[in-house]
């Protein structure tokens, strides 16, 4: 789970929350991506996404899936997520 609220000025972030779930023990904002949201512009708001950003986030392995791919798989939602608000 990720989910987003974006605020546009000139259309360029002017704020952002994210905040991802079920990759800790409660959804987790990561306020590193947040940061790096702030100034950018709707078309490269996907690309601010680095796997460096998620230190809050703590997957664990388990029969549905391991940390690793976890892991991996909120940096693809994330992604398509902000690839929607340049729409």
């Amino acid at each position: 789970m990720a989910a987003a609220t974006l605020e546009f000025a000139e259309d360029r972030v002017a704020a952002a929350r994210v905040a991802v779930g079920a990759c800790s023990p409660v959804a987790e904002r990561l306020p590193a991506l947040e940061a790096a949201l702030v100034g950018t512009s709707r078309e490269r708001l996907s690309d601010c996404v680095d796997a460096r950003q998620l230190a809050p986030l703590s997957p664990i392995d388990d029969v549905r899936g391991s940390a690793s791919y976890r892991h991996d798989a909120v940096v693809t939602l994330l992604r398509r997520l902000l690839a929607g608000f340049a729409r």
